[in-house]
C-alpha cells in the first residue's frame, strides 16, 4: 500500500484501530499498535532536573526505567482528573457554605436584632461543567444536589418568615437542622465519592515496535477502542513534526485527533532499546 499512513492501517481488516481518550471535550487517539499496556497511576515517579513540556520524570516498567509525560500539560490543556479534584474542594465549599447560612438562620430567629441572612443560592450546573470534564454520570448527583440545596432554602426562608416564638418557626428550624441540612451533606458527600473515584489517572506505556517500551503518558477519562476506514483519516500540516498526527473523523463520533508516537518519543529522556 502506497499510502503515507499505511503502518496505522490492520493488514487483517484494513481499518485504523485507535485506542482513545478524553481530555476536557477533546477526543484524542492512538494506533492500537503503540499501546503496549496500561496501569494505574500508583508508582512513584522520580523528578528529573530536565525541563520539557509535560516532562514529569522517570517511573519504572518492569524494572526499566521509562520516561513519563502528562500528555494534558503537553499539550497545554487541564487533565481531567484535576478538575474532577477541584469539582470535590467545590462542593466541600458549598456544603460549607449552606452550613453557615443554616446557622445564621437559627442566629436571627434566636435574636431578631442580629443580621438578617440574605437569600443564598449556588449555580450548581455551572461549575460543575466548568470543573470537571464532560461527564453523564454526574447528572442525576446534580439534580439531587439542586433539589437538597432548594429544599434546605425553602425551609430556612420559612423559619425567616414565621412569626417570633411561632410553632411553626420552631418546627421549621427543627427541620432544617435535622432534616434538610443532612440531606444535603448526604448527596454532597455521595458526588464527592462518585468523583473520587473517578478522578484516577493511569499510566499509558507506548511503545513503536510492540515489544520495548519507548515512553509513558499519564491520562485519564479512556473510551474505547475504536475502528475508522483509512479514508475516514486527514493528515495534519506537519503532522510528521507535530505531536498531532492527524485527525479521524466517523460519522456518529466525535472528531478524534491522532496523536503522533514518535514525535513524543523523540522528547524521552531514556534511551530504550
Amino acid at each position: 500500500m502506497n499510502s503515507p499512513f499505511h503502518e496505522l492501517i490492520d493488514r487483517q481488516n484494513g481499518a485504523i484501530s485507535a485506542f482513545t481518550f478524553w481530555l476536557d471535550e477533546t477526543l484524542y487517539a492512538l494506533s492500537i499498535e503503540n499501546v503496549l499496556s496500561i496501569v494505574q497511576d500508583d508508582q512513584p515517579i522520580s523528578p528529573v532536573p530536565v525541563q520539557r513540556p509535560g516532562l514529569l520524570g522517570v517511573v519504572r516498567y518492569q524494572g526499566n526505567p521509562v520516561t513519563v509525560f502528562d500528555f494534558a500539560a503537553r499539550v497545554g490543556s487541564s487533565a481531567g482528573w484535576e478538575k474532577k479534584r477541584n469539582t470535590i474542594t467545590k462542593l466541600a465549599e458549598l456544603e460549607k457554605e449552606y452550613s453557615d447560612w443554616v446557622s445564621a438562620v437559627e442566629q436571627h430567629c434566636r435574636d431578631s436584632a442580629s443580621l438578617r441572612p440574605g437569600s443564598i443560592d449556588t449555580d450548581v450546573e455551572s461549575w460543575v461543567r466548568s470543573n470537571s470534564v464532560r461527564d453523564d454520570g454526574l447528572a442525576e448527583s446534580v439534580q439531587l444536589i439542586r433539589d437538597a440545596m432548594s429544599e434546605l432554602r425553602s425551609v430556612g426562608e420559612s423559619a425567616l418568615r414565621s412569626p417570633v416564638d411561632d410553632e411553626a418557626r420552631q418546627g421549621s428550624l427543627s427541620d432544617l437542622r435535622l432534616r434538610a441540612l443532612p440531606q444535603l451533606s448526604q448527596v454532597c458527600s455521595q458526588a464527592r465519592q462518585q468523583l473520587s473515584e473517578m478522578a484516577r489517572p493511569v499510566i499509558l506505556y507506548v511503545t513503536e515496535d510492540s515489544e520495548t517500551v519507548s515512553f509513558a503518558l499519564r491520562i485519564d477519562d479512556l473510551n474505547n477502542i475504536l475502528e475508522f476506514d483509512p479514508l475516514e483519516f486527514t493528515p495534519a500540516r506537519d503532522g510528521d513534526e507535530s505531536v498531532i498526527r492527524g485527525y479521524l473523523v466517523q460519522e456518529g463520533q466525535p472528531d478524534c485527533l491522532l496523536i503522533n508516537a514518535s514525535v513524543l518519543a523523540r522528547d524521552s529522556i531514556v534511551s530504550q532499546g
